[in-house]
């Protein structure tokens, strides 16, 4: 009976031990259980555990903070176009011509371009939450390659519907590699071009261009930046003088001369001041820039004599030669007003956000005009643009004209 009592008492302390300290032990395994340490082992029992989650973590960071840029950003506006051509226009020579005078658009192979920013589409993005400060040489003009020719109209996308396998064509952000044969650099003036030429011919080597049997077209804007002070900014740098202008392109056009055989070079002559440089004021103030004594007619005549040296420089014809020739793209001559719609109205989508450079639109239009001007006639070619009417369709080699149009075969 003692030791049933005894053992009872001994039953009951190891119920009342276990009522006590079951809570106190519960606890004490619930800390253990949820501590970092625990947590860490059942999550990361690995290395190898730990970099896939790391890794998978960043690409859905990076993946989603891509998504939310575009997402979230409003495409910028463009203008894109169609060719309908005769099919027999749209083919290469029958045999690869000797002649530049007897160019089809669909013998060039090699596309490229040299000038300042206008030339590399600075502030041109593609979203409204891209960056204003970069350069989108994808978007430019002359030879920009991105998307298709419905997206947006260049030359480069024009030219590559003759021909699919065109080489030089530039792409996406930023200089560098992708910019292909766009050789053109932000802030430049005239000076720069003689180096840009000798870049470019590098380039071309690199690629695999034969510099001698490959027929190239090779665009030049230039002149903006050679205002310096003229243009009423913050640049305070003495103008170039139209003598000093003229010897820059010509040493450039020199340095191609030397290097590269059947070459169309295409200059594109200076623009007056109020389409770019004179905009912001213009469309905003109602009033040109000035920011001196006569600023605005010494601006005025000197954009007009550097127009002259480009026709000079055609005209002259020192660079010609059966596979060498320059010519004058003068679409623009007449152009003495900031940028207007099909209704007359002053339209800044034109133009990117500084109201100076051009928007993706902006390339698109100076490029489909571009285009056309290369088809007309040397002497006849349209010399001011009716830039505002986006219905003006690409025009088309045709089979009285189906060569690009030089001094000698106008």
């Amino acid at each position: 009976m003692k030791q049933l009592h005894s053992g009872g008492e001994s039953k009951q302390a190891v119920s009342k031990i276990t009522l006590e300290e079951a809570g106190n032990q519960s606890y004490e395994a619930y800390v253990k259980y949820y501590t970092v340490d625990c947590l860490s082992k059942m999550l990361f029992r690995s290395k190898s555990r730990f970099l896939v989650i790391v890794t998978i973590f960043t690409i859905f960071t990076v993946l989603l903070m891509i998504t939310l840029q575009f997402s979230s950003s409003k495409a910028m506006k463009s203008l894109g176009g169609e060719l309908h051509c005769d099919p027999e226009v749209m083919k290469p020579s029958p045999e690869i011509p000797k002649n530049v005078n007897k160019l089809r658009p669909a013998d060039i192979k090699v596309i490229a371009a040299m000038g300042d920013s206008i030339t590399i589409a600075l502030r041109s993005k593609n979203f409204e939450g891209q960056s204003s400060a970069k350069v989108y040489p994808g978007n430019s003009y002359i030879i920009g390659g991105d998307g298709t020719l419905r997206d947006q109209i260049t030359v480069g996308k024009v030219l590559r519907e003759f021909n699919q396998n065109l080489v030089g064509l530039s792409h996406g952000i930023d200089y560098g590699n992708n910019s292909g044969f766009n050789v053109a650099v932000g802030g430049m003036t005239s000076k720069d071009l003689p180096r840009q030429a000798a870049v470019l011919i590098k380039r071309m080597e690199q690629a695999g261009v034969s510099l001698k049997e490959d027929w190239k077209i090779v665009s030049i804007f230039i002149g903006t930046n050679d205002l310096g002070n003229l243009k009423c900014r913050r640049n305070q740098d003495v103008p170039i003088g139209r003598e000093e202008y003229k010897v820059n392109l010509i040493k450039a056009i020199s340095v191609l001369r030397t290097s590269l055989k059947r070459t169309l070079v295409s200059i594109i002559p200076m623009w007056n001041s109020q389409i770019l440089i004179e905009a912001q004021s213009i469309i905003f103030e109602g009033k040109r820039r000035e920011c001196g004594e006569h600023s605005v007619e010494k601006r005025d005549a000197l954009c007009s004599e550097y127009r002259k040296v480009a026709y000079e420089i055609q005209d002259e014809r020192m660079f010609d030669s059966e596979d060498f020739t320059v010519v004058a793209q003068g679409f623009m001559d007449n152009v003495v007003d900031a940028f207007r719609n099909r209704d007359g109205a002053y339209d800044t989508s034109f133009y990117a956000d500084d109201t100076f450079h051009l928007s993706k639109y902006g390339n698109a239009v100076i490029g489909k005009f571009l285009w056309n001007s290369m088809l007309e006639p040397v002497g006849s070619k349209s010399v001011h643009g009716n830039l505002g009417d986006d219905s003006i369709p690409l025009k088309c080699p045709t089979m009285d004209r189906p060569y690009i149009q030089t001094l000698n075969n106008k």
